[in-house]
Protein backbone atom coordinates (compact mmCIF):
# COMPACT_ATOMS: atom_id res chain seq x y z
CA UNK A 1 0.00 0.00 0.00
CA UNK A 2 1.07 3.93 -1.11
CA UNK A 3 -0.94 5.54 1.29
CA UNK A 4 0.80 8.47 1.40
CA UNK A 5 1.00 9.03 -2.91
CA UNK A 6 -1.52 10.65 -4.55
CA UNK A 7 -3.08 8.07 -7.45
CA UNK A 8 -0.38 8.99 -10.12
CA UNK A 9 2.29 8.85 -7.77
CA UNK A 10 1.65 5.22 -6.49
CA UNK A 11 1.01 4.55 -10.18
CA UNK A 12 4.94 5.90 -10.60
CA UNK A 13 6.09 3.60 -8.26
CA UNK A 14 5.17 0.69 -9.58
CA UNK A 15 6.01 1.87 -13.13
CA UNK A 16 9.81 2.18 -11.68
CA UNK A 17 9.22 -1.29 -9.90
CA UNK A 18 8.36 -3.00 -13.53
CA UNK A 19 11.24 -1.53 -14.54
CA UNK A 20 13.59 -2.36 -11.88
CA UNK A 21 12.75 -6.13 -11.91
CA UNK A 22 12.76 -6.40 -15.33
CA UNK A 23 16.25 -5.39 -15.36
CA UNK A 24 17.48 -8.07 -12.97
CA UNK A 25 19.05 -11.45 -13.93
CA UNK A 26 19.21 -14.08 -11.90
CA UNK A 27 21.10 -15.81 -14.84
CA UNK A 28 22.44 -15.23 -18.45
CA UNK A 29 19.13 -15.31 -20.41
CA UNK A 30 17.23 -15.74 -16.91
CA UNK A 31 15.16 -12.22 -16.30
CA UNK A 32 12.71 -11.31 -13.71
CA UNK A 33 9.29 -10.06 -14.44
CA UNK A 34 6.61 -8.53 -12.37
CA UNK A 35 2.62 -7.82 -12.37
CA UNK A 36 0.54 -5.65 -10.67
CA UNK A 37 -2.94 -4.27 -9.78
CA UNK A 38 -3.27 -0.55 -8.92
CA UNK A 39 -6.30 0.21 -7.43
CA UNK A 40 -7.32 3.44 -5.52
CA UNK A 41 -9.50 4.21 -2.37
CA UNK A 42 -11.57 6.41 -4.67
CA UNK A 43 -12.64 3.39 -6.39
CA UNK A 44 -13.19 1.18 -3.22
CA UNK A 45 -13.12 3.32 -0.21
CA UNK A 46 -13.42 0.33 2.41
CA UNK A 47 -10.25 -1.92 2.43
CA UNK A 48 -11.55 -5.14 2.13
CA UNK A 49 -13.07 -3.93 -1.45
CA UNK A 50 -10.38 -1.94 -1.98
CA UNK A 51 -7.81 -5.42 -1.60
CA UNK A 52 -10.35 -7.24 -3.73
CA UNK A 53 -10.04 -4.81 -6.66
CA UNK A 54 -6.18 -4.49 -7.07
CA UNK A 55 -6.20 -8.76 -6.74
CA UNK A 56 -8.34 -8.60 -9.67
CA UNK A 57 -6.31 -6.17 -11.40
CA UNK A 58 -3.27 -8.09 -10.23
CA UNK A 59 -4.96 -11.31 -12.16
CA UNK A 60 -6.12 -9.21 -15.26
CA UNK A 61 -2.42 -8.00 -15.79
CA UNK A 62 -0.87 -11.74 -15.19
CA UNK A 63 -3.63 -13.15 -17.80
CA UNK A 64 -2.63 -10.35 -20.13
CA UNK A 65 0.98 -11.39 -20.47
CA UNK A 66 2.44 -10.92 -17.34
CA UNK A 67 4.92 -7.78 -16.70
CA UNK A 68 2.63 -5.35 -16.65
CA UNK A 69 0.46 -2.85 -14.33
CA UNK A 70 -3.01 -2.51 -14.48
CA UNK A 71 -5.57 0.45 -13.22
CA UNK A 72 -8.55 -0.80 -14.16
CA UNK A 73 -8.44 2.43 -16.74
CA UNK A 74 -4.93 1.57 -18.78
CA UNK A 75 -2.48 -1.31 -18.46
CA UNK A 76 1.45 -0.90 -19.01
CA UNK A 77 2.80 -3.24 -20.82
CA UNK A 78 6.50 -4.28 -20.92
CA UNK A 79 7.19 -7.35 -22.83
CA UNK A 80 11.04 -7.27 -22.32
CA UNK A 81 10.52 -11.17 -21.74
CA UNK A 82 8.32 -13.13 -23.20
CA UNK A 83 5.07 -14.41 -21.45
CA UNK A 84 5.64 -17.50 -19.81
Amino acid sequence: MLADLSPSEARAVLERALRGVRALQLAPGLGVTLSAGHATLAEAPEITALLRLADQRLFAAKGAGRDQLHSGQTTVTHAAHPPG
